[in-house]
């Protein structure tokens, strides 16, 4: 059986990825911040945040990382709507 990990964070996606890249060698295959899933309706201060990253590693496991948003980033987010 295959396991692929897909890790949560407040906030620390780049930090943690970066950080598994080195670690555990491997390429980060994926790169998505909030403007580029949002687009135009980024909340201000939240578009060059990560909000996706995925880690390939060299037996072909992959590691995705998805930042949760604090309460007041969901506020934020629906008071953009």
């Amino acid at each position: 059986m295959k396991v692929t990990p897909y890790l949560t964070s407040a906030g620390k996606c780049a930090e943690a990825m970066t950080y598994y890249e080195s670690a555990l060698g491997g390429k980060l295959s994926m790169v998505m911040n909030f403007a580029d899933m949002m687009g135009k309706g980024t909340p201000e201060g939240l578009g060059d945040k990560m909000a996706q990253m995925t880690l390939e590693l060299s037996d072909g496991t992959s590691c995705s990382h998805l930042t949760c948003l604090r309460s007041w980033s969901i506020r934020a987010l629906r008071a953009s709507r």
